[in-house]
């Protein structure tokens, strides 16, 4: 949640700023099915990509989501995660970003 206040608060380019949102919201909906390995392996990959100049923001990562989340046929929990980790989390993150994603698009209608 941290972080995703922090974009709040930044100057940044809306196709970056609207990425970085879209890109924290893929990571809290994963959670719940993989975990939070999983969700900031994703995150990294996705960030890593861009800062190599490989991708840009509005480009899509189909690929890296399938390669740490499955395709969505494939999308059960990963091995070795305990029963219930991050559950609450999750509830609690679900709940925040129903409110934060309505605060979202009231900044992009303002911006637009």
């Amino acid at each position: 949640m941290l972080g995703y206040f922090r974009i709040l608060e930044q100057e940044l380019p809306p196709e970056e700023r609207r990425g970085r949102h879209l890109l924290c919201f893929e990571v809290f909906e994963q959670l719940g099915r993989h975990g939070w390995r999983a969700g900031g392996s994703f995150h990294r990959a996705v960030t890593d990509e861009i800062a190599a100049g490989r991708r840009g923001w509005l480009d899509g990562f189909d690929d890296i989501k399938a390669r740490y989340f499955g395709s969505p046929q494939t999308s059960a929990r990963r091995p070795g995660e305990a029963e219930g980790e991050g559950e609450e989390i999750c509830r609690y993150i679900d709940r925040s970003f129903a409110f934060w994603k309505e605060k979202e698009a009231e900044i992009f209608s303002l911006e637009g």
